[in-house]
């Protein structure tokens, strides 16, 4: 019985058991990183008839006193490269970006440390962005205009 696994057998069965493998962590690595670099599509498509926001106005606190959105993202934080930048200590270099996806923008928290809220909700996850909404981040409050 030993010889039949210590033999050439053996060492062939061995051998393609390891490119197997190697071939399956391949495959996901693979996956995981097109899932990473997918673009991220809304489940639900834009209505008709529906306003979009086109700008953010800064109602509180400090940063730019209005920007528009521009495709694909517009990036906030403290951090001078951030389409809008809030001198503020309690907002991340990188704080949240908004993103258009179907005719929609979305607004995403990048790991801040202090968080991102929404209509006084705080973001675990992109949140669908409608004129009206109040944005806060950090000190600084922002709302959605079309």
């Amino acid at each position: 019985m030993t010889d039949l696994l210590t033999g050439p057998l053996g060492k062939v069965v061995l051998l393609g058991a390891m490119y197997l493998l190697l071939a399956v962590v391949v495959w996901m690595e693979a996956r995981e990183l097109a899932h990473a670099t997918t673009r991220r599509v809304s489940p639900i498509g834009p209505s008709r008839g529906r306003r979009i926001p086109s700008r953010f106005v800064l109602v509180e606190g400090s940063g730019p006193p209005s920007v528009d959105l521009v495709p694909p993202e517009t990036l906030i934080g403290r951090d001078e490269g951030c389409h809008i930048t809030v001198p503020d200590a309690s907002v991340s270099h990188r704080h949240a970006r908004v993103y258009h996806s179907d005719g929609e923008w979305y607004v995403e928290d990048l790991g801040s440390t202090n968080g991102t809220y929404v209509n006084d909700r705080p973001l675990t996850r992109p949140v669908l962005v409608r004129p009206g909404d109040v944005v806060a981040i950090g000190r600084s409050v922002f709302e959605a205009r079309a």
